[in-house]
Formats: C-alpha cells, structure tokens, sequence
C-alpha cells in the first residue's frame, strides 16, 4: 500500500486542523508513524518542533473537538463512500466536517456531550446533532449505511457494534492493534472478516499514530 506523504491543505472553517497547523507548520507533510503489515513504527525522520511541550498541550486542546484530526483527503473519501452511520460520534465534529461537505451521516454516541462527560467536559453542547443511542443499536439501525468508528473505545464495545453490523464497508479511524483504540477482539475481526482496501494519512498528534482505514467485508468462501 502507498505510504507516501500528503499535505494537508487547510479549508476553514476546521477549527482542529486549524490548531493542528499551527502547532507543526502550514504545510507540514509528514506524520511521526507509518504502518506496514498492521504493525506501526517509527519513522528516521521526525516533525521538526523546538518547542517539545506545546504539541501535547495542542493535542489537550483539540480533544474538546474530537481525538483525530480531519483533513480534505480523509473527509473526500469518506463522503465518496456514501450514506454514513458513525458511532462513538462524541461532538459530532467529523460527522459536522462531512456534512459540510455534503456527506449524508447519522451520529450516534451513548454518552452526552457536556461537563458530565469526562472527555468533553470543557464545552457544553455538539458540533452536530448526535443522538444518544448504544452503538450495537445504531447499526442495526441502519444496515446499509457505511459504519465509521473514530476512536472507538479501548472495551468491547468496538467488537460488538463490529459484530452487529451488517453492512459492506467499515471505515475505522484510529491506531494498530495494542494501540489505544478498540481491543484485541476487534483488531482480531477485522483481520479475519474484513480486507482494507484504502488507507489515508490524517495529521497525527505526537505520540499517537492513527489513520482513516477503509475496510470491505470479506466475502465467504
């Protein structure tokens, strides 16, 4: 699979690109991680930054809108894919950025968004309107629409809603297996039931390596 390197164009209004740019340079083309046989590793050359604490500072910032970072690239493919339901929607800001883009979504999210949330405490309120239902029931909601996970939590419940899920396409935005997205089961799934057939370098906090996975259900033998 191509890993070669992207720019990142910036198309307000994206709030969290925006912060994302400012913290490591407009034009920056390069992400700290690349993966290779759904194992990450280090790349030789780093992001140059002088200031080593004000990217994690950043990374605190921008988690009152979402834990990954949207770009064009990533959100382009995502619309193309056609009708959406995401799940574990948060704030609703990916789901926000490709409706802006006329991408049709239904957001769901079992938690509220608000200062009872432990996550999104520091803002009241949802980028989008996202409604509050357990994943497994969202898509069984919606069985032919896309599923797209962005950051699912490290518990079953990535496993479950992958299982309950009966349409042909996944797309799963977050880190390789051991990572702090999903658990080993899930990982486990994908592998075996699902074939990826596009991967997009998204802009990555430092420390973390994710990335937009496109995934098609395998078909049975």
């Amino acid at each position: 699979m191509n890993q070669r390197a992207i720019a990142f164009k910036l198309q307000p209004p994206n709030p969290l690109l925006d912060l994302w740019t400012a913290t490591f340079g407009e034009g920056a083309d390069y992400n700290y991680w690349t993966r290779s046989d759904r194992r990450w590793s280090l790349r030789e050359t780093l992001r140059p930054t002088e200031d080593v604490v004000r990217p994690f500072e950043a990374r605190h910032e921008g988690i009152v809108y979402a834990f990954a970072v949207p770009c064009d690239e990533a959100l382009d493919a995502l619309v193309a894919l056609g009708p959406i339901v995401e799940v574990f929607a948060g704030t609703g800001y990916w789901a926000a950025q490709l409706e802006a883009r006329g991408g049709d979504v239904c957001a769901y999210d079992a938690l509220d968004v608000g200062a009872t949330n432990e996550y999104f405490g520091q803002i009241v309120g949802a980028h989008y309107a996202v409604e509050r239902l357990d994943a497994v029931a969202a898509v069984q909601r919606h069985p032919d629409r896309v599923l797209l996970m962005v950051w699912p939590p490290m518990s079953d419940a990535a496993a479950l809603t992958l299982a309950a899920y009966r349409g042909p396409v996944v797309a799963y935005i977050g880190e390789g297996d051991g990572g702090c997205t999903g658990d080993a089961a899930f990982h486990a799934a994908l592998a075996a039931d699902w074939e990826e057939v596009q991967q997009i370098t998204i802009p990555q906090w430092e420390g973390i390596h994710d990335a937009l996975s496109i995934y098609r259900r395998k078909e049975k033998a």
